[in-house]
């Protein structure tokens, strides 16, 4: 499966975006000093959901239970990984601060938090008496964040560097309150502060190719482990949430081809991930239940507003609401993937909800939009259609999945009276044609941003040549945004000028798949690189 289209930085664009940074730095404005926001009032801090401590007796976990085994890089916990080593590593470290699916943030093993007036003052307090799967390395203290912090800082292969900039210094007040000053308002350091917790006396030693058996403070510790072979996780008995109903999880290797509709080997495993789409059909197995779990893999439609079709944001409307995306995702990706009319992820909590769900087209609105700009919608003067040229990349397996999804769209299309033409290229081609800018849409694969930053899709990705000021100021307000009111206030702006200039047509953000057995009950709705976020809130049924 052709995952994803890399290609060189739009050079004006870059240009464009250095110059608006530094006009909106420029002009902003400092506010006199006034006492600290409290997370207390959750209306004034971003998403300030507390985690409780427990306060009730569990029973005592008594399941054994069975998993895939994921295929490791580096065990260092700090630095990038693949989904499946982060679903691994969520059994075993917490963050300090987490994530919902939703985008809002969870106090974690930090609980408590106060933002300056100015906004760019944070003070941290960590949580009393989390302790460490190693009772020698004691409980976590402001000394081991700081250390968390620094390494993602000075390590350009950590999985959140890319938000540990802008941090003008890091304060130790006591041994579990910190105090971190940003260079101006920063958003973004509640996704820096989603790192897994470490002991440092046990990592800062150890490079980021390290072997060493993981130590965190989640609810399961390592009992043993042959790297990629298996792996036995006992409950920890000191985690200072409620202990799960799983006694132990044993991790057994299994080849990714053994995995599918009728293959005996599915029967051992009483939890089985993986983010293969092939594996929709597995949905079907009644002897499972089954979870899709959103990720941040858009598939899109990239519009080049150099060619004169697609320069016309009416153009672009009518062809974004000619897709069915639900029928999409059914025939191409075998029910694996969760409808989006635009990058943005409409589930993210400070976004609008839509009255009318944007997994169906509505033909009578792209109709609207073609007659507006001249074109036919009678099915007898195909002439007089609005035609369009759609770039795909071959796919590299039998299943060309590119392939199936222009297809698809190219059928929609046709029945709302817009002739498509399908231009499949092998990779190397098919990136320098985007790179080029000789295309009109091109299907895409763009990783996203959890928190809807849509800065880095039209930085990285901005094949199609889209520049508005308005909407880059409004991406730059976005992630200046401190407070709930403010966050929501801004990305309202962001949704609306998005919806208008149509930029990129959204079309589904991929799914992967969680099966269990039956006897397993989850209900909240699971995260794809922290799928066992609140394990302690599945439940299993004896019998």
């Amino acid at each position: 499966m052709q995952k994803r289209s890399t290609g060189s930085y739009t050079v004006f664009f870059k240009v464009m975006c250095a110059l608006l940074s530094i006009i909106l730095i420029t002009c902003s404005c400092s506010r006199e000093e006034e006492p600290p926001i409290d997370i207390n009032n959750s209306s004034l801090v971003p998403g300030a959901n507390v985690l409780p401590d427990p306060d009730v007796e569990d029973d005592v976990p008594t399941a054994d239970i069975t998993m895939n085994l994921p295929v490791f890089g580096s065990m260092h916990p700090l630095e990038e990984q693949t989904k499946e080593v982060k679903n691994f590593f969520s059994l075993i470290f917490e963050p300090a601060v987490m994530m919902k699916s939703n985008g809002e943030f969870v106090s974690c093993v930090i609980d408590n938090w106060t933002i300056s007036s100015n906004e760019r003052e944070y003070t941290f307090r960590v949580r009393s008496n989390v302790t460490f799967h190693d009772p020698s390395y004691g409980t976590v203290t402001a000394d081991d964040i700081i250390f968390c912090i620094e390494y993602i800082r000075e390590s350009e292969t950590a999985s959140l560097h890319e938000y540990s900039d802008g941090i003008e210094s890091i304060e130790k007040l006591s041994d579990n309150t910190i105090k971190i000053v940003t260079a101006e308002k920063k958003h973004n350091l509640f996704d820096l502060l989603g790192f897994y917790v470490i002991p440092k006396a046990y990592y800062e030693n150890k490079d980021k190719d390290t072997d060493a058996t993981p130590i965190g403070t989640g609810p399961y510790k390592v009992e043993s482990m042959v790297k990629e072979e298996s792996a036995l996780l006992q409950v920890n008995s000191t985690w200072w949430k409620n202990s799960p109903d799983f006694r132990s999880i044993r991790f057994i290797k299994v080849d990714p081809k053994d995995i599918y509709l009728g293959s005996d080997k599915i029967s051992q495993f009483d939890i089985l991930y993986t983010e293969d789409y092939t594996n929709g059909s597995l949905i079907s197995d009644r002897s499972k239940n089954f979870y899709t779990i959103h990720t941040s893999s858009l598939y899109c439609l990239i519009p080049n507003v150099y060619n004169p079709v697609m320069s016309k944001k009416d153009a672009r409307k009518a062809v974004a609401y000619g897709i069915n995306r639900n029928r999409l995702i059914n025939s191409a990706m075998l029910g694996l993937g969760e409808a989006t009319f635009t990058p943005l992820n409409d589930s993210y909590w400070a976004l609008n909800v839509y009255e009318e769900t944007t997994a169906n087209h509505d033909s009578l609105i792209c109709n609207q939009y073609l007659k507006n700009l001249g074109y036919s919608t009678e099915d007898d003067e195909e002439s007089k259609w609005m035609s369009v040229s759609i770039l795909y990349c071959n796919s590299a397996y039998t299943y060309d999945l590119n392939k199936m999804i222009a297809e698809c769209i190219a059928d929609d299309l046709r029945s709302n009276h817009i002739k498509v033409n399908l231009i499949g290229k092998e990779k190397e081609e098919y990136e320098k044609t985007l790179e080029s800018g000789s295309f009109q849409l091109a299907l895409c694969v763009i990783d996203t941003s959890e928190d809807n930053d849509l800065t880095q899709v039209f930085n990285e990705y901005n094949y199609g040549h889209f520049f508005n000021k308005d909407l880059m100021t409004a991406m730059y307000e976005c992630r200046r945004a401190i407070n709930n009111e403010d966050i929501k206030e801004k990305y309202s702006k962001l949704q609306e000028l998005v919806d208008e200039e149509m930029p990129i047509i959204g079309l589904f953000f991929e799914e992967n798949l969680l099966l269990t057995s039956r006897k397993i009950s989850i209900t909240e709705k699971l995260m794809y690189d922290n799928i066992f976020f609140k394990i302690n809130e599945w439940s299993y049924l004896e019998g």
